[in-house]
């Protein structure tokens, strides 16, 4: 039965002073693992022999703990330890025997037939080692076991500590247990009866008289093959006794003290030949033998154990100290209640004024909130304005850019189009300028012939007028004269108005010319506008379908491929299914998908005429198609016709790192497999080339592309925006600007919306045509009638001036009409005649310069024609000259091309700003409406809580507290530092901080409460009285542990002086078994270094010159022999172990040393009969005869024969 016992563990509290605390320590267990030094245990408070040493010295201090043996080992004073100082029941017994034997030494025990409890009764070995089947049973005090080499004596050692529990390794005849089965055998058996009689029985109930241990070891086939080994623990019946078979072997083994690793226990001939041979640890193996056989291991692992277990005992004293500490804080919290309880109600005064403060604080707060977003919203809409005319200069300055690079383009490649072109058209202009030229030339000579005629009519008048004369009467010259002068007047005044006329009709003319110039331009944009006016309807109608389509296309993804048309082609390819050879594939863009989504414009631009295709694998699948497309009316779906099982295209040509092409940024659905993906892939590869079309982030790097091979030679590029640029003689290609989704790279959800926003836009630009044509219709309509009034005063111009020559002609006609009819002589009648020629001349002339005036004008008109043509000729050949020169073109375009992409920058930027701004106008609108609708709402609670002036007053003693409360905290305040705080406590923060801090402290307080002033009080006088009544506890508990620490240091301090006693009764009887053979010897334990150390002196009791020999080595085999007997007897008196094993014991002894070895054991057996001894020797069995009867001689005694049973053993059968 286990005993608990008590130990002292020193320890210290947070205070620093001692305490002690009562704890649990156990007896030690019968596995124990040494270790040579403290370190290497890993345990808290393990200590080395050198501690011990400052132990003695005076300093507290722990053994180390070390594995021992059952038992413990009293000490000649009696201060070996107890049941009170950590040793167990086995340390008892042993310390009982010893005293027993001391005070009756010199006599002989009664001896036994039969063995006792915890005896060896027999041992069975089929296949092991040696041995094929071999039984053999022990005597009840001597087993003397005799047999050559090779018999098989330590094959029954080994089985023995085999049964027992001991590993292959241990028993150092080899790693594991395979070596144990015999050769030949595949399973190797041991049975050992143990003897279970008597009081000190294991478990007698359980197993009757005898205990059998059987241990099977089993060889696994296999490479390498393995092993497998069993207990079986059976009764006196041979029937199995239940539970589990190692646990009832180690309680067994722990019962009867038998520790078969033991040396004292079993001495096996390996061991044996090991310590005789005197290797360098040889001392340290002393060590381990002298530390187990006088179970000092065990007392200090006990010692150990017993620290350990003490150390925690702090627990309990802790916890002990906590609560006692908890319940002074719980009492000194339960005071602190009370005395806030005298606080609340100036709590509740500064929590009203802060109430006060803040209701008409968050008034004020509200109205300059109010006020700052009013002045806010008064500045915002100017800066709005100047943000939207920036946006429309910055926009203006990019839309000029994109069309000076789209101009100088498209005017380079015209430039290119080729020599004939230009030449054709420099010829045109040099024949239209030669032609002007002739047109001026003609009218030049018309002009001098009118000139000409002019001057002959007026030459011709002159003469007319001097021969008209010449002879003629005087007065009737002068009537002449007179009335010619009349006349010329006359015609000079129709002739002034007919050049008004005329001049008038030329302003108007040119009114009329300019007007029409507007009215062609107005019909121009009344066409195009009306032509944008169609186009949009068209638009906005042809969006509006695609978009019903798309969001039926959320069900069906053809539908955003071709539409319902494409649809109902599906469905009938489904129900025509059975009619196709090949089940056809489309529409091509549902099967494809983009990988990243900003190529999406790109990629619609290069392959998006081919998403609505279908692929057919046979013509008359093809045909087929082509049938049900026309059913289904999908005109726009294009069949492309190809051949079933066709590989993926080799693709050679890769581009540059750095860029890449649409077949990179497409992949088809996997959920198709390849039967699907290559037809795909080689159509898009044939028909648009996707693989020699890289895509580039703008303009600029689509250029590159052409005209630096920037991607490799060869490759076409697709900018972000759409824009294809082609090889060859550079080619761009702007996508038509329809704004649509692209079909690829968003769903349908998305395209609906952006078709849902690109409809409003559309709307919106149809609006602003639709005005505009209307604009332009009016302009029209007043501008027709303008040319109308101009025309009609054209017509009245012309008619005055038909009237003033048609006047001429009637003053002509008059003139003559009006000359008298007869002459009185004929002197009138010639001056009669010459007259009317000489009026007829005038009005000739007259008619004449009006001619030449008109000509004048029709040539000026011509020669201006001519030098604009002329000039435009020379333009055009300069032009011609240098049309190969297009640097100037691509530094334009490079040029307006990064204008376009810094206004790009600088638009969005801007739009960013506004859209900002627009949200930050909108944001305060609604926070203004909020606050204004919040003011009244605000104003009323405000109003409710306090008067305005009882606001003003509360925070005037608010502040005064909150001062006085800082100037107890920082008394040299200085008034603008009290100025900055009073401001600050005032603030929205501080007064929530201070209110919350107050609500906060105020329900803490009163939740701590829990109660009135009186529960509390009532409250604290039963913590009073606990805090009492701990505090007796613990310093009751703490000098209970002062108490065990200072037990504990004593027993340290006995352990000591036990060791010092063991080691000088080890000391004795070392001497005394060596005096036996004239010998001196002497023992020596160095705790410090772990050794033992012994000095043999060879015949020095009777040889004073003798030298001691420290070295074993040096003594001969037999002495060697004989002084390892001594020395294992010596240690043998304090094994508790109920029988001892020796193997070869008397190995390299003489007769002699046998004799006196072999009379030293019988005595020693007879000293101890309650132990059961085991001897093996390869020698005859006379020296034990010879001992026995020297012994019975000396000893004055009859040694009975069943005293020492003697097993011949022969050699095994293999």
């Amino acid at each position: 039965m286990k005993r608990v016992h008590s130990e002292n563990v020193p320890v210290e509290d947070d205070n620093g002073f001692e305490m002690e605390e009562e704890v649990e320590a156990h007896p030690p267990t019968k596995k124990h693992r040494r270790s040579s030094r403290a370190e290497e245990q890993g345990l808290p408070g393990g200590l080395s022999q050198r501690d011990l040493n400052t132990q003695q010295e005076g300093g507290p201090s722990l053994p180390s703990r070390r594995p021992a043996a059952a038992g413990a080992a009293p000490t000649q004073n009696g201060a070996g330890p107890s049941t009170q100082n950590g040793a167990g029941p086995s340390a008892q017994r042993a310390d009982a025997r010893l005293m027993q034997s001391q005070r009756q030494r010199g006599r002989v025990a009664p001896l036994r037939r039969e063995g006792m409890a915890g005896h060896l009764k027999k041992i069975r070995l089929e296949d092991f080692m040696c041995h094929e089947c071999f039984e053999m049973e022990f005597g009840p005090h001597i087993t003397l076991v005799s047999g050559t080499n090779g018999s098989g004596k330590s094959a029954v050692m080994q089985a023995l500590q085999v049964s027992l529990g001991v590993s292959a390794r241990t028993t150092m005849r080899g790693p594991n247990l395979s070596h144990f089965i015999r050769s030949g055998a595949n399973e190797a058996r041991v049975i050992v009866t143990i003897c279970n009689k008597g009081p000190d029985a294991f478990e007698h109930d359980k197993f009757g008289d005898f205990i059998m241990v059987e241990r099977r070891i089993i060889l696994r086939p296999g490479d390498p093959p393995s092993t497998s080994s069993s207990y079986i623990l059976k009764n006196a019946g041979g029937r199995t006794v239940q539970g589990s078979p190692k646990d009832l072997l180690d309680a067994m083994t722990e019962h009867y003290a038998i520790d078969a690793a033991n040396p004292l226990t079993i001495v096996t001939q390996d061991m044996a030949r090991c310590f005789l041979s005197g290797a360098k640890d040889d001392n340290r193996k002393k060590y381990d033998m002298y530390m187990k056989g006088t179970l000092l291991y065990q007392i200090q692992d006990s010692l150990q154990e017993a620290f350990i277990s003490l150390s925690n005992s702090i627990q309990c004293v802790s916890i002990a100290k906590k609560t006692k500490q908890d319940l002074e804080a719980k009492l000194k919290e339960v005071n602190t209640k009370i005395s806030q309880l005298q606080d609340l109600d100036e709590q509740a005064k500064l929590m009203d004024q802060i109430v006060q403060i803040r209701s008409w604080a968050m008034v004020a707060a509200c109205e300059s909130q109010i006020t700052d977003i009013q002045e806010q919203l008064e500045t915002l809409p100017e800066q709005e304005e100047e943000l939207q005319e920036r946006i429309e200069t910055v926009d203006a300055q990019r839309r000029a850019a994109a069309q000076q690079v789209q101009a100088v383009g498209e005017e380079m490649n015209r430039a290119a189009a080729g020599d004939a072109q230009a030449k054709e058209g420099l010829l045109e202009a040099k024949n239209r300028a030669a032609a002007a030229r002739t047109e001026r030339n003609r009218l030049q000579a018309a002009l001098e012939r009118s000139r000409q005629e002019l001057e002959n009519v007026k030459n011709s008048c002159e003469h007319f007028k001097e021969k008209m004369l010449k002879g003629a009467d005087n007065e009737k010259v002068a009537q002449a004269k007179a009335r010619l002068q009349e006349f010329e007047m006359r015609i000079q005044e129709l002739k002034n108005a007919a050049d008004q006329h005329q001049q008038d009709f030329a302003r108007l003319r040119s009114v009329y010319t300019e007007l029409t110039g507007q009215q062609d331009v107005l019909k121009k944009q009344w066409a195009d506008l009306h032509h944008r006016v169609v186009n949009s309807q068209s638009y906005v109608q042809s969006l509006e379908n695609e978009k019903k389509e798309l969001e039926q296309s959320t069900k069906n993804r053809a539908m955003a491929f071709g539409g319902r048309a494409v649809c109902q082609l599906v469905e009938l390819i489904k129900r025509n299914a059975r009619n196709f050879q090949h089940q056809p594939i489309g529409p091509v863009g549902a099967y494809l998908s983009i990988t990243d989504p900003k190529w999406s414009v790109s990629i619609d631009t290069g392959i998006g005429r081919l998403l609505t295709n279908f692929i057919c694998f046979s013509k008359q699948d093809a045909e087929l198609l082509r049938r049900l497309a026309s059913q289904a009316q999908a005109q726009q779906v294009t069949v492309i016709q190809t051949r079933p099982g066709l590989s993926l295209h080799n693709i050679t040509r890769k581009p540059k790192e750095g860029y890449v092409t649409i077949l990179d940024m497409i992949e088809v659905s996997k959920d198709h497999g390849p039967q699907v993906a290559i037809p795909i892939v080689n159509m898009l590869v044939d028909s648009a080339k996707v693989e020699q079309v890289v895509l580039v982030n703008n303009d600029n790097d689509g250029r590159d592309v052409i005209y630096n091979n920037a991607a490799g030679p060869g490759f076409n590029a697709i900018s972000l925006n759409g824009i294809s640029f082609q090889g060859g003689k550079m080619q761009t290609v702007r996508p038509r600007q329809n704004n649509r989704p692209p079909s690829l790279g968003m769903s349908a959800t998305q395209q609906v919306q952006q078709l849902g926003d690109l409809i409003a836009k559309e709307a919106t630009e149809l609006g602003k045509h639709q005005e505009a044509l209307t604009e332009v219709e009016g302009k029209l309509r007043l501008l027709e009638a303008r040319i109308k009034d101009v025309d009609k005063e054209c017509m009245k111009l012309q008619s005055a001036k038909r009237e003033a020559i048609n006047g001429m002609n009637k003053l002509q006609n008059q003139a003559n009409d009006l000359a008298p009819e007869a002459a009185d002589d004929a002197e009138d009648a010639r001056l009669r005649v010459a007259t009317e020629t000489l009026q007829e001349l005038q009005v000739d002339i007259t008619k004449a310069q009006m001619e030449c005036n008109e000509k004048e004008q029709e040539l000026e008109a011509a020669r201006k024609r001519h030098e604009e043509l002329n000039q435009a000729y020379m333009d055009l050949r300069g032009q011609v000259q240098a049309r190969n020169d297009y640097s100037s073109y691509q530094r334009e375009i490079q040029r307006a091309a990064e204008a376009e992409g810094e206004a790009g920058r600088e638009l969005k930027g801007l739009q960013d700003q506004l859209q900002k701004l627009r949200d930050t106008i909108k944001e305060y609108k609604q926070v203004l409406e909020a606050e204004q609708e919040n003011l009244p709402f605000v104003t009323g609670l405000a109003q409710e809580v306090c008067t305005k002036e009882q606001a003003a007053e509360a925070e005037l003693v608010y502040k005064e507290h909150m001062l006085r409360r800082k100037l107890e905290d920082t008394p040299n305040m200085s008034e603008s530092e009290q100025a900055e705080y009073l401001e600050a406590v005032l603030s929205s923060e501080a007064l929530d901080a201070e209110e919350k801090r107050l609500g906060i402290s105020r329900r803490t307080q009163e939740q701590a409460l829990g109660g009135s002033k009186e529960e509390l009080e009532l409250e604290c006088r039963q913590l009073n009285k606990q805090v009492a009544k701990q505090t007796g506890v613990f310093y009751r508990i703490k000098t209970d542990q002062d108490a065990l620490i200072k037990g504990h240091t004593t027993r340290i301090k006995a352990l000591q002086a036990l060791r010092d006693n063991v080691e000088k009764t080890c000391n004795e009887k070392f001497h005394m078994y060596l005096a036996r053979r004239g010998h001196l010897g002497q023992l020596t334990v160095d705790h410090e270094q772990e050794v033992v150390k012994i000095k043999v002196k060879v015949k020095g009791a009777s040889d004073p010159n003798a030298t001691w020999v420290t070295d074993l080595k040096q003594l001969s085999g037999g002495e060697r022999s004989y002084t390892t007997v001594a020395f294992l007897l010596a240690l043998g008196q304090w094994s508790e172990s109920s029988f001892r094993c020796l193997d070869e014991f008397d190995v390299f002894m003489d007769a002699i040393n046998r004799r006196i070895a072999v009379e030293t054991l019988l005595e020693n057996a007879l000293e101890l009969p309650d132990k059961q001894y085991v001897l093996l020797t390869p020698q005859d069995i006379q020296a034990i005869e010879l001992a026995r009867q020297l012994l019975e001689t000396k000893k004055k005694i009859q040694i009975p024969e069943f005293f020492v049973k003697t097993v011949q053993m022969r050699p095994a059968r293999r």
